[in-house]
């Protein structure tokens, strides 16, 4: 769990104003740290091993350099002792991961994802070169989208940092034909204990503007390209049903390679992806609530498995996931 602070948030979004708790138990942060992405990941998205070593990668970096049994969480003694450029490396992954979950907790994206591996998949493109800009674009359970600049500091920002960061999510004037619902910008405070600034400065720079555009069919498939890139080391992919009751998922989980983990989709998501034929993005659209009524399900059971309100689900081996 971590303490965060949201302010400037207006109309629809007024009431995510104020101080609040936000859950980050250990399996969510691997879902965030997994599929926020980040830049240099487009050369990878053919799949292979070089992207699961990079997976598991970041799931160490939650193990090593976060408490995450702590309430409320805090980094560890082995982070604190990090040189200050390693600590500026993984300050920054931490800081997306917990805008993502944090932007999940407070305003209901659940598709968010760093723009750059998205640029490079064909999925977005910029109207105007690659100039400053918010790092994340991400959709909400009402499909709307939204612009959310992430910073991840070991020290309290100071004024400057925080004015940079503001005008950077400002740019963005469109996404998807449209404005954007919120230019949020998420400061991270990786400090004892961990905490968050939620901003929403809003108004858009039309100064200096930038749109852009998205290819909602490649963003969903590059969204979820982790599962093709475990199918094609080999992985292989079963069955499982968080319960037998009417109205529950069934999800297709593999191993995670060299880990005690689970990684899955719904089912649903998993035979979209097989079909080039299929509209990924037109399933999404159709079932969007389902999933998100899945995520706030009784059937969350953080020691065994966290189902993510994108339909993702990663659980722990330690405990085989069967039925309840």
């Amino acid at each position: 769990m971590i303490n965060v602070r949201c302010q400037d948030f207006t109309d629809d979004f007024d009431q995510v104003n104020g101080d609040v708790s936000v859950h980050t138990p250990k399996l969510a942060l691997y879902w965030a740290t997994i599929t926020v992405g980040k830049p240099g990941w487009g050369a990878a998205l053919a799949g292979g091993w070089p992207r699961i070593w990079e997976m598991i990668s970041l799931i160490a970096a939650v193990e090593a350099y976060l408490e995450v049994d702590q309430i409320p969480l805090r980094v560890s003694q082995l982070y604190r002792g990090l040189e200050q450029s390693e600590k500026a490396t993984v300050s920054y992954r931490f800081g997306m991961a917990f805008t993502k979950l944090v932007a999940w907790d407070r305003l209901r994206i659940l598709h968010l994802r760093h723009l750059y591996p998205l640029i490079e998949a064909g999925a977005a493109e910029l109207t105007q070169g690659s100039k400053a800009r918010g790092d994340l674009v991400g959709r909400d359970e009402d499909g709307r989208w939204h612009v959310v600049e992430a910073k991840g500091w070991s020290s309290a920002p100071g004024p400057a940092a925080l004015d940079a960061a503001k005008q950077q999510a400002q740019r963005v004037s469109q996404v998807h034909q449209h404005a954007p619902r919120t230019r949020c910008v998420c400061f991270t405070h990786l400090g004892t204990p961990i905490e968050a600034h939620f901003r929403d400065p809003h108004r858009a720079d039309l100064n200096d503007p930038l749109a852009i555009r998205i290819d909602e069919e490649r963003f969903f498939r590059t969204y979820y390209q982790v599962i093709v890139d475990l199918q094609n080391v080999g992985e292989t992919f079963h069955a499982f049903v968080a319960r037998e009751s009417e109205g529950m998922p069934t999800y297709m989980v593999a191993n995670l390679p060299r880990l005690d983990l689970q990684i899955g989709v719904e089912s649903g998501i998993y035979r979209a992806l097989q079909d080039s034929t299929t509209s990924v993005a037109r399933y999404i659209r159709q079932t969007t609530r389902r999933l998100v009524q899945y995520a706030s399900s009784s059937q969350q059971r953080p020691d065994l498995r966290y189902l993510a309100p994108d339909g993702f689900l990663v659980g722990t081996r330690r405990r085989r996931l069967e039925a309840d």
